[in-house]
């Protein structure tokens, strides 16, 4: 059994998503592999504000749901720790 999604994650269950589904089925094929024992390594990364958060949580949620323990962190241009988003999701 895995840990509650965090309450940020559950908070933007909301938002429509839109446009980004073939990115999110690539997603989804990466966690298929990991699931089967293959090592796997995902970034997410673009130019702010186009939908990199929305899709991250779309992925995760389902991963979520199934019972794996979803870790979540933030990033943004005015960081002030370094590696902020690891250091958020593991504290």
């Amino acid at each position: 059994m895995g840990f509650p999604l965090p309450p940020s994650l559950l908070a933007t269950a909301a938002v429509e998503f839109l446009g980004r589904e073939a990115e999110l089925e690539q997603m989804q094929a990466v966690w298929q592999r990991a699931k089967g024992g293959h090592h796997q390594f995902l970034l997410v990364a673009g130019e702010p504000g186009i939908g990199k958060t929305q899709l991250a949580l779309e992925f995760a949620r389902p991963c979520g749901a199934e019972g794996s323990t979803v870790l979540l962190g933030y990033s943004d241009e005015e960081n002030l720790v370094p590696y902020q988003p690891f250091v958020e999701c593991l504290s």
